[in-house]
């Protein structure tokens, strides 16, 4: 079956795959112009590759010697022997997966980039120093931050050294570029660090006279709860009074109602007394009357029976019989 060569990925030139031993992962190192970037992941292609995947490696001195009689001949002989620094893929067959390979010599470096779902936007940037162990049995490389260390070890001795060698490079390319600085400008930036650094002060005290500030205000505060307390008693309790007082002056407009219409009976018990009194005057001039026409009453009433017994036919006598 023939096979055909994958794509070359340019990525994976200043890229290399650690293993993080501290958090038990592993972990993508990128050497940039000024920083170390680093994107952590955890992976079966990148368990694969680091445990499975062919090592880089260089020609001895005696086999480049052996190689010295003809030019072009040496050429592809050191090649050969190098071809695994150029960091290329190994060729595919014809019909392409969607997962590479399960068989462990198969994976690439670029296949464990191309799963990574966070390999646009998951770096993370780190101003470093970095430094390796000059022993050949140690494979560890150590990145240097402000705030932490971190101890990453390579696949091999021949890949410490190639990171190592990149990382050089990058720093001999940066040191070249940069302008030659004089003395002066040099004492400038030692000025200018200083006053940073009593910027720094200066900030740390205005911080710390703000803390204070905030502790007298919390406190002003915890004095302000405490009087807003003493006033919603003082409060309630003036509330109680005004519920007390409203009480009494409804039960004393009550008791004025009361004499006012004890005031108005007493009046018509007045004005009854005096029709009363009026009565009885009227009634004892009637009596008297009466007294004094008993005389003819009686006269009246003899007359009256006499004409009765005198007289038994008149018709007006069978009216009370």
């Amino acid at each position: 079956m023939s096979r055909v060569v994958e794509p070359f990925n340019a990525e994976v030139i200043d890229t290399f795959c650690f293993h993080w031993p501290d958090m038990h992962s592993y972990v993508l190192v990128r050497v940039l112009e000024k920083t170390i970037a680093i994107l952590p992941i955890r992976s079966r292609l990148a368990f694969l590759y680091f445990h499975h995947a062919p090592l880089p490696s260089h020609p001895s001195p005696a086999e480049l010697r052996k190689t010295s009689g003809h030019q072009t001949k040496r050429l592809q002989y050191m090649f050969k022997h190098w071809k695994h620094t150029l960091i290329l893929d190994e060729p595919s067959p014809t019909t392409p997966t969607d997962t590479p390979s399960s068989t462990p010599s198969n994976v690439t470096l670029s296949n464990v980039m191309s799963y990574e779902p966070s390999l646009k936007s998951g770096w993370i940037h780190a101003p470093c120093t970095v430094t390796d162990d000059v022993n050949v049995f140690d494979n560890t490389v150590v990145l240097t931050t402000r705030h932490t260390v971190l101890r990453l070890t390579c696949r091999c001795y021949s890949e410490k050294m190639m990171f190592m060698n990149l990382v050089k490079l990058k720093q001999q390319s940066l040191k070249l570029g940069e302008p030659v600085v004089p003395e002066e400008e040099e004492e400038e930036e030692e000025e200018s660090t200083l006053s940073a650094t009593q910027l720094v002060d200066h900030m740390l005290r205005g911080n710390q006279a703000q803390v204070e500030r905030i502790q007298r205000l919390t406190e002003q505060m915890e004095n302000s709860k405490g009087t807003i307390s003493n006033c919603v008693k003082q409060l309630l309790d003036l509330e109680r009074s005004l519920d007390i007082l409203l009480e009494s002056t409804t039960q004393i407009t009550h008791l004025q109602a009361f004499e006012r219409i004890l005031a108005h009976v007493h009046q018509q018990v007045k004005e009854c007394a005096g029709c009363f009194q009026s009565y009885k005057e009227r009634m004892s001039a009637l009596q008297e009357r009466i007294f004094n026409h008993t005389g003819y009453l009686k006269q009246v009433e003899q007359r009256f029976d006499k004409l009765w017994r005198c007289d038994d036919g008149f018709a007006w006598r069978y009216l009370y019989d």
